[in-house]
């Protein structure tokens, strides 16, 4: 959830910056890019378009736990069942901490993804107008 809601944020971001730029100058941006883009790469591009410091700040911490719990999760189990894990020992409180994390990360985000779009249906919309 935290990819698909900086995609948004990010992909929205960008329509209402091309729809406010004044001709003869243009501004494009790859929709495919943003699309395709992994997560520390979204977190780059949110960075560029959001003031929100300090949610760009706990998403950027977040991104050692997210790829461990994608990539490597089960492998870490597997592994230390059999007392051979190349992986620090997790307890289940640490990945309950990082549930929790996460969840405030995509609360923050649905609230970033409610404001841009109200300024993206000012300011898209009204370009988008006849």
């Amino acid at each position: 959830m935290i990819e698909e809601g900086l995609k948004v944020c990010v992909g929205m971001s960008h329509e209402i910056i091309r729809a406010a730029t004044p001709p003869p100058t243009v501004f494009n941006f790859d929709r495919k890019a943003i699309l395709e883009a992994p997560l520390g790469q979204l977190i780059k591009m949110f960075s560029r378009v959001s003031q929100n410091i300090d949610l760009v700040k706990d998403l950027r911490k977040i991104v050692e736990w997210r790829d461990f719990c994608a990539h490597n999760a089960f492998r870490h189990d597997l592994y230390s069942r059999a007392g051979s894990s190349d992986y620090s020992a997790h307890t289940a409180q640490d990945l309950a901490e990082v549930n929790k994390v996460t969840g405030s990360l995509v609360e923050r985000l649905a609230q970033e993804v409610t404001a841009i779009q109200k300024q993206h249906a000012k300011v898209v919309m009204k370009s988008n107008a006849p």
